[in-house]
């Protein structure tokens, strides 16, 4: 029976992804926040606008991907644990800080709405983040998109973004949505 679900699920899947269309957006504004001018513990803040032509679709699939390197001193580390949240309050690259523009230290986020992924580490350090539930929430407007804050997660994590990781110079981020159109959606 279980093997009949999942063969169910990953029909309707495949069914899904070949009505989409694909978009892919670049990332319009990225920073870095720590908690200290020396601090290796930062947070990724990451801002782009949904185009119109996602109005009334079906968002099939939402990823965010980019370019980041982990702290010298956890080069060793197997795995990335990371997660993504909706922040609450709006921001500008021009003033964004650990504690300001922000009425909580680090950033005002929703905590209760979020997307993880645990990562093998790679050479390149190329990372995709699954934000497909984070994505449907802004494109139903159902949550406003003030972008995205990306931290570690757990006290144990190897993984940590600080000012001295080369995201600010060349992030190259971008998001990439599969999107069902609203005159090919399944009736």
């Amino acid at each position: 029976m279980k093997k009949i679900i999942l063969l169910i699920s990953i029909l309707l899947l495949l069914t899904s992804l070949l009505n989409s269309a694909e978009l892919t957006i670049p990332v319009s504004q990225t920073a870095v926040i720590c908690s200290g001018f020396d601090s290796n513990y930062g947070r990724l803040l990451f801002k782009f606008d949904l185009p119109k032509e996602l109005d009334s679709a079906f968002i099939d699939y939402s990823e965010i991907i980019f370019k980041a390197e982990p702290e010298p001193s956890y080069s060793n580390a197997k795995l990335i644990v990371i997660g993504a949240f909706p922040l609450s309050r709006d921001w500008s690259v021009d003033y964004v800080f650990w504690s300001a523009p922000w009425l909580n230290p680090g950033g005002d986020y929703i905590d209760s709405i979020y997307c993880s992924a645990l990562l093998l580490k790679s050479d390149d350090y190329e990372i995709g983040l699954d934000i497909t539930q984070i994505v449907r929430l802004w494109g139903e407007n159902s949550l406003f998109n003030y972008g995205l804050i990306l931290m570690s997660l757990g006290s144990e994590c190897p993984f940590k973004f600080s000012h001295h990781s080369s995201l600010e110079k060349n992030a190259n981020a971008e998001v990439k949505i599969y999107y069902t159109p609203p005159d090919r959606k399944l009736r």
